[in-house]
This record gives C-alpha cells, sequence and structure tokens, in this order.
C-alpha cells in the first residue's frame, strides 16, 4: 500500500515536471517568435540574451524619438 503511495507520487511529480518544462518551453518559443528571425537555431541562453539586446535596442529608439 505505502509503496503504491509512493510510486503514484512519483508518477504525479513527474507529471508535473513535464507540465512545467512544457509551458517554459512554450514560453521561449512565443519568446522567440517576438525577435527579429535568425538563421541558426539559438539555445534558451540565446533566446534570453537576444531578447535583452531587441528590448534594448527598442527602448533606445523610443528615447530617441521622444527626446
Amino acid at each position: 500500500q505505502r509503496a503504491k503511495h509512493r510510486q503514484r507520487t512519483k508518477i504525479e511529480r513527474q507529471h508535473d515536471e513535464r507540465r512545467r518544462m512544457q509551458n517554459i518551453n512554450l514560453g521561449f518559443t512565443s519568446l522567440k517568435r517576438l525577435l527579429p528571425p535568425t538563421e541558426k537555431k539559438q539555445t534558451k541562453a540565446a533566446i534570453l540574451q537576444q531578447a535583452v539586446q531587441h528590448i534594448l535596442r527598442l527602448q533606445r529608439t523610443v528615447v530617441q524619438e521622444i527626446g
């Protein structure tokens, strides 16, 4: 009985982790679509770095247009 409970709990944890990773991957996919296109496949770290650079460029553009 106890072993079944532990196993069920382990399966539930695995399911939760799989869902968490799917949500993270969906977020990266959405973020990547908002960035300028690139030829090469990008890592998640590269997508984040490119997003930061893109936001900074947009911010500079807005400041220049206002100022």
